[in-house]
């Protein structure tokens, strides 16, 4: 089978989850031994090569302009009819938000193509943190969903919450399919111990992890505020920051742990390799995603963490956030607090449900039966 990918960003910088899911998706497909095209705008990473291939997909790149948002980004350039023509199925990513995505879409449609669009985050931009996105955000958002749903041959989404948003609001039905994990998180023996020894951390040390981008939306300093009363109700305890982003923003993160006296109790990692993010996710007693992104439907690190027997304690700014039975939902700075303590005291976040998340070659095969049928 011949398909094309459509994500606004594929291989730049500071990427979030979303475009990881496609190189996932798309990387697994092509080992399966099908002809995977991604279609993507261009960034500074390769602003001198618009074509290229990467682990057998091959990538496309459209000369884009952004404005204000990665939402906003318009092809300067036309679309070449011939990437069209030459596939079988277009899957976009995003489309109800990215507006690139949703122009590729429109075009595969006047070659009548098969299309897909992966919903995720359907309508999210209500509960944004910035006014001016939750109004004239949300109505633009509403506008591409609209759009985009009746461009395609087949809705996807994450989670159950976004389905019935999806089929209530804008009569389209869907079928929920999660992401993925590597291969790695479920067959690694348990590297806690090796993780505390290399890191020179006592056994009596509790940890509480963050990891992931460093970005304000990921809400960094709400956890290093909340960590002040933690540490002052619980003296033998860690805050490991495991990522890299927004340097600006870090240091202002680490200067507010400097100004309240906890930063002798905070460690900074920096990014980490997948065996070190296994260890820690292993030895910590509680990952913490203290998210302001309201976009944040299905965050990859949920998975990496029920692959390894825990629960992820995270702000459900977003409903379907709530809706999973692998995460504690929270509400609030109080809320995280109050719910961190009682963890560290009672131990209370291993999953009773062993079930593991699919592997990224599962969701991969799933998806070409499901182009099959359309």
């Amino acid at each position: 089978m011949r398909i094309l990918h459509v994500s606004t960003l594929y291989e730049c910088d500071n990427v979030g989850g979303l475009e990881l899911a496609v190189k996932k998706v798309a990387e697994a497909q092509a080992r399966l031994g099908h002809e995977v095209m991604v279609l993507a705008r261009d960034c500074k990473l390769h602003s001198h090569s618009l074509l290229k291939e990467v682990n057998r997909v091959k990538i496309h790149r459209i000369k884009s302009l952004s404005v204000y948002s990665p939402y906003l980004t318009f092809p300067l350039e036309s679309f070449d009819d011939g990437v069209f023509k030459s596939v079988d199925i277009v899957h976009g990513w995003g489309g109800q938000n990215y507006y690139f995505v949703y122009k590729a879409l429109k075009k595969a449609k006047d070659f009548d193509k098969k299309t897909v669009n992966y919903f995720i985050g359907v309508d999210y931009l209500r509960y944004h943190y910035n006014p001016f996105m939750r109004f004239f955000g949300y109505l633009y958002q509403k506008n591409l969903t609209k759009r985009v749903s009746k461009l395609v041959d087949l809705a996807l989404v994450t989670n159950e919450y976004e389905k019935y948003i999806l089929e209530k609001i804008y009569k389209k039905k869907a079928i929920v399919l999660s992401h993925g994990v590597d291969e790695i998180y479920i067959n690694t023996p348990n590297l806690a111990q090796l993780f505390r020894e290399r890191y020179k951390i006592p056994e009596s040390s509790k940890i509480i992890a963050y990891i992931g981008r460093i970005h304000k939306t990921k809400g960094l300093d709400i956890l290093i505020r909340s960590f002040k009363k933690i540490a002052e109700e619980i003296k033998d305890v860690e805050l490991i920051i495991a990522g890299k982003g927004d340097a600006t923003y870090l240091n202002r993160c680490l200067k507010i742990a400097k100004k309240l006296n906890i930063n002798k109790k905070i460690r900074y990692l920096g990014f980490i390799s997948e065996e070190d993010k296994i260890g820690l996710i292993d030895a910590a007693d509680v990952v913490v995603l203290p998210t302001r992104h309201a976009g944040e439907s299905y965050p990859l690190i949920m998975d990496e963490v029920r692959a390894r027997g825990k629960k992820l304690l995270a702000f459900s700014v977003n409903p379907s956030i709530a809706s999973y039975n692998f995460v504690i939902p929270v509400k609030g700075m109080e809320d995280l607090i109050t719910k961190i303590l009682e963890i560290l005291e009672f131990k209370n976040n291993k999953l009773k449900d062993q079930s593991k998340p699919l592997l990224w070659d599962e969701i991969a095969l799933k998806l070409v039966n499901l182009y099959e049928n359309i």
